[in-house]
């Protein structure tokens, strides 16, 4: 299945703005990240489809769905 990845902030710095991957049928975002080379400590919000999934790594994902990552947000 393809998969469009988006990722924001500093995560584009090392990933580019968007991503197509192809995984297997029935992979989830853990796969997903496996395949991408991010590790989960490096993320805070992951949208699939504008959805928030809240943390679950195991959420399946389907054919033509957009991922979207967000790494954890600093300032002051």
């Amino acid at each position: 299945m393809n998969i469009k990845v988006k990722f924001f902030a500093d995560l584009r710095n090392r990933f580019g703005k968007e991503s197509a991957c192809r995984l297997p049928e029935g992979s989830t975002i853990a796969d997903l990240f496996k395949q991408v080379e991010l590790p989960e400590e490096l993320t805070r919000i992951v949208l699939v489809n504008g959805k928030s999934i809240e943390g679950n790594m195991n959420y399946g994902l389907c054919d033509k769905d957009t991922v979207s990552i967000f790494p954890p947000v600093g300032g002051g």
